[in-house]
């Protein structure tokens, strides 16, 4: 077993634990490379759009970890560097300029390698995943990865948690949880706001179910966290519920939900049969083929790491109001810092309602597991008949993921 390094890092995707040092460097698919000779500090890049075949629709070439570097090979698949055939760096040469080395011991030097920043940005240099190949997040040289799941059945409000959660946590709502930055990362940026934030705050829409996709790991959404001077980069998913409630399509499609540091468990109160009983047509939703207590503790199960928190989260808590009138957990938080003893009050409040809605099993399941807190949040602030009205104004949705990252920092069981 070898010793950790500053350098151990985890691939969001197939979940892969590798050293920076052990990746190719490739230029983003998409792009090509004219002049390449990527040995170390021997290397002339220069950016070319992919006018030469990829905007005929022809494939990359296939790659290959273990491929030859020279100029030829580079310039066919993209491959920047190659540590299998990299040579001692000249830091003289243009190009490379900027190295990361580090001592294992008073007299061991171990081999150098290069820094994303050393390349040409203009060739959207990435990492490359030892194992399954994919191109990493561009940050990945200077932080680790930290993947938090939303989980829960098909159309329980995952994807307007997410959206809700994520926009204002970007806007600084989390800093009274002790997070100072929260920003997308450049992969991100752009697909959040033209999937989640303007439909969500700017159209006034509801976000509609999450189409089951066999390749949702390879779609992560990324954002840099600095959480009490510590940084990482916060990876999640926004994957169908479709391909969450059958176990060997979490296996096959979601592997990343078993590897997660933090858990968010949404919960759809339609699907409890006492508040079912109540609702209009209209408000219910498709007859799923899971109970969520069920979910909950084969998702518990199959967890890799161990004291991994967990907020089970009752999303459309704007469908309690008159089953729980006076629960505080139904009113948006009052501004000011928030205390362990609200949080405790609201984590009570949704037991006791779960209990009393017949959900005794999920409070159950959560108190063997040992590290879980109940929450309810309302992502759209009301009714989803009346956003197009009222606008979206979220209830609550900060603090399950608030109280995640803070317990993923300071290790609470």
């Amino acid at each position: 077993m070898r010793t950790r390094s500053t350098t151990d890092r985890e691939c969001p995707y197939c979940g892969h634990e590798f050293r920076l040092e052990e990746c190719c460097v490739v230029s983003k698919p998409g792009r090509r490379t004219r002049t390449v000779n990527a040995v170390h500090g021997q290397s002339v890049h220069q950016a070319a759009n992919s006018l030469d075949g990829a905007s005929r629709g022809e494939e990359e070439p296939a790659l290959s970890d273990s491929e030859p570097q020279n100029s030829t090979e580079a310039q066919q698949t993209g491959v920047l560097y190659n540590p299998a055939s990299a040579a001692p760096p000249d830091t003289k040469q243009a190009g490379l300029v900027k190295w990361l080395s580090w001592s294992s011991g008073p007299s061991t030097q171990m081999p150098t390698f290069p820094l994303l920043s050393s390349f040409d940005p203009a060739l959207l240099p990435r990492r490359r995943c030892p194992k399954c190949l994919e191109t990493l997040p561009v940050q990945i040289d200077d932080m680790p990865t930290r993947i938090v799941s939303i989980v829960g059945l098909n159309v329980a409000g995952k994807s307007n948690f997410l959206g809700a959660a994520m926009h204002l946590a970007r806007s600084g709502g989390l800093e009274e949880f002790g997070v100072t930055e929260f920003s997308a990362d450049p992969d991100t940026a752009t697909t959040f706001q033209a999937n989640y934030y303007l439909p969500l705050f700017r159209q006034g829409e509801e976000l509609k179910g999450t189409a089951k996709d066999w390749d949702v790991a390879r779609k992560p959404l990324s954002f840099s966290v600095t959480l009490d001077g510590s940084q990482f980069l916060l990876v999640t998913h926004d994957v169908s519920g479709e391909l969450l409630v059958d176990h060997d399509s979490r296996a096959i499609g979601a592997g990343f939900v078993r590897r997660s540091l933090g858990i968010v468990f949404i919960l759809d109160p339609t699907e409890f049969d006492d508040l079912r009983a109540t609702l209009p047509p209209e408000q219910l939703e498709v007859d799923r083929p899971i109970d969520q207590a069920e979910l909950l503790g084969q998702v518990l199960g199959e967890l890799t790491y161990r004291n991994v928190p967990v907020a089970i989260t009752i999303a459309k808590s704007d469908l309690l109001a008159k089953m729980c009138r006076g629960a505080s957990f139904l009113d948006d938080r009052t501004p000011g810092p928030v205390t362990t003893a609200q949080l405790q009050t609201v984590s009570d409040e949704v037991k006791d309602f779960l209990v009393s809605v017949g959900q005794k099993k999920i409070v159950d399941i959560a108190t063997a597991y040992g590290r879980c807190t109940f929450h309810a949040v309302s992502s759209l602030g009301t009714d989803k008949s009346h956003i197009a009205i009222r606008g979206v104004k979220p209830v609550r949705v900060l603090e399950p993921l608030g109280v995640v990252l803070r317990r993923m920092a300071s290790g609470l069981n």
